[in-house]
């Protein structure tokens, strides 16, 4: 049954979609409509497109159909004339020549006489031939599954790589937050002011047998407390409500480290410093891994071509 918007709709998609895939695929669909406009749309994509893989698959349709207008002749004793052949016939079609046993016809091609309707004649220990859908749509059907494939690609390796956005974040920031522990360390050492101070008290950490020690201190007339993991040799060395040294840093005195231990610089500094080293390592090797794969997809796609 003829369906009037549905040519509407597939002219549409032939003349305006942006994807080449699209277009090819809508081509297949209206090529089996058998209307005047089909043809003239058939030439005007085949000359027209701008991708030269819908343009080839636009030039076989066109020629299948300039090929298939030409067999309706009321007299089968009319021979063809060589000089009538249309300017389109390739020279491969031109050599592809055979006479009907029925009628005695030369044809150009094609399976049936195109006077008669007389099978073609199959040469002895020949392989039949396949259908004309096989040698003209076989390359085109195959090209609109390599771009549906390459796109498919495309959106799994850009879903990938937003996936792993986030991970990538978390690196960025752990690797900040390490790069201040550093500099708030190197501040103290460069800029530091030493005053003294009290221990307030002594900790052992059964979890992981660190030891820690408390402590306070006056600055400008305000009180200020700290608490840092420590060395075992100085955490014997001080007792609770003994004076220490006490390294702050001036414009920041809640910033501050005891003089003498060398752990607390550190403590805040090597973790951080550790987990954002092996978490980006861990992540950019993924996101390199999904894009080198889908650069090898698309070779092999170019190469299977």
């Amino acid at each position: 049954m003829f369906d009037a918007g549905r040519l509407k709709q597939l002219t549409q998609t032939v003349l305006k979609n942006r994807e080449p895939s699209a277009r090819m695929e809508a081509l297949l669909e209206i090529r089996h409509y058998d209307d005047p406009r089909v043809t003239d749309l058939l030439r005007r994509v085949s000359e027209n497109d701008k991708d030269p893989e819908v343009r080839d698959l636009a030039k076989n349709l066109y020629i299948r159909r300039q090929l298939a207008g030409e067999g309706e002749f009321s007299s089968p004793a009319v021979e063809p004339d060589p000089a009538s052949a249309p300017d389109w016939l390739t020279q491969s079609q031109a050599a592809d020549t055979w006479t009907c046993l029925s009628c005695g016809g030369v044809n150009a091609g094609g399976r049936a006489c195109r006077f008669c309707g007389g099978e073609r004649p199959v040469p002895a220990q020949s392989k039949p031939l396949v259908g004309e859908d096989d040698l003209v749509l076989s390359p085109q059907l195959e090209t609109v599954r390599t771009v549906q494939a390459k796109t498919v690609m495309r959106g799994v390796t850009a879903c990938g790589i937003l996936f792993m956005l986030p991970f990538l974040l978390v690196g960025v920031i752990a690797g900040f937050l390490a790069y201040n522990a550093s500099s708030l360390g190197d501040g103290l050492g460069a800029l530091g002011v030493t005053i003294t101070g009290r221990v307030t008290a002594k900790e052992v950490s059964r979890d992981d047998v660190s030891y820690y020690v408390a402590y306070r201190f006056q600055y400008e007339g305000r009180s200020y407390t700290g608490r840092q993991p420590v060395e075992p040799s100085f955490y014997n060395q001080v007792e609770t409500g003994a004076a220490v040294s006490i390294l702050i840093l001036p414009g920041d005195p809640n910033t501050s480290r005891l003089v003498g231990s060398n752990r607390g610089a550190t403590v805040a500094f090597a973790p951080l410093a550790v987990f954002a080293v092996v978490w980006n390592i861990v992540v950019c090797s993924v996101v390199i891994i999904m894009l080198l794969t889908g650069l090898g997809f698309r070779r092999v796609l170019r190469r299977a071509r």
